[in-house]
């Protein structure tokens, strides 16, 4: 039935298509628009949603009250997403889970949240996002998994934990959200932060200050390269190898 009802959303205007949809399973409710877009899932639920063009969603349940997908979207996996009202994802942001996954997950997204550009998650464990929070810019990662690798084998661990980032959050442009992370309500993170421990008050977090290295020479480094027969275009190529 999930094959029918994409096919019928991807070919025909949503108005009319949402007539022929029948099922407990499928309630496109009034309001609806989607354009030419893959929407191939067990449950979908959605009123006064708007989806762009190019998107392909294809997780367990699509649930929405007036949420918006907009254009070139990969949202695809074992997983249930749930967008509150007047949040938008808006373009190329990828949000995955893996081809096998013993657990299902979730994404949940409060109200008036704002997903921009080229964002990832991972959506191995749950990833819950509060009401009015921002993941501004592009490129930030979002992750709820990692590995432990033994130290005397070749024996290693997936350790699964879910992230959760509060009401009223700023997440700066290619921020990095660790697994297990909580984010208390009204935290900025600044652009290129790393997450990897839970943070409790609010306020602006930043990354290490740009500091500069005193013993930096770059003269020195290109009249050593100069010895070199390698060379590329106007240029010479030194090659280092790790010592031992």
């Amino acid at each position: 039935m999930k094959y029918v009802v994409a096919i019928l959303l991807f070919i025909l205007p949503t108005s009319i298509a949402r007539l022929l949809v029948f099922g407990s399973r499928y309630r496109i409710g009034r309001g609806c628009r989607i354009g030419f877009s893959i929407v191939l899932c067990e449950r979908i639920a959605i009123e006064g949603v708007r989806v762009g063009h190019m998107n392909i969603i294809a997780c367990d349940t699509f649930e929405s009250k007036g949420g918006c997908v907009s254009h070139m979207n990969v949202i695809k996996g074992r997983f249930d997403l749930r967008m509150g009202e007047g949040s938008t994802i808006h373009n190329q942001n990828k949000i995955t889970s893996p081809g096998f996954n013993p657990h299902k997950s979730a994404l949940t997204i409060g109200e008036r949240v704002w997903i921009g550009v080229g964002h990832t998650f991972d959506l191995t464990s749950d990833i819950k996002i509060g009401n009015c929070t921002t993941f501004a810019g592009m490129g930030t990662q979002v992750w709820t998994h990692s590995f432990y690798f033994s130290q005397t084998s070749s024996k290693r661990c997936r350790v699964d934990k879910p992230v959760e980032v509060g009401d009223y959050c700023n997440i700066g442009s290619r921020s990095l959200i660790c697994p297990g992370v909580r984010i208390a309500t009204g935290v900025s993170l600044g652009a290129g932060a790393t997450a990897s421990k839970s943070i409790t008050e609010a306020g602006l977090y930043v990354q290490q200050a740009l500091r500069k290295i005193e013993k930096f020479d770059a003269e020195a480094v290109i009249s050593r390269a100069e010895s070199s027969e390698d060379v590329l275009d106007d240029y010479h190529i030194i090659h280092e190898w790790l010592e031992g």
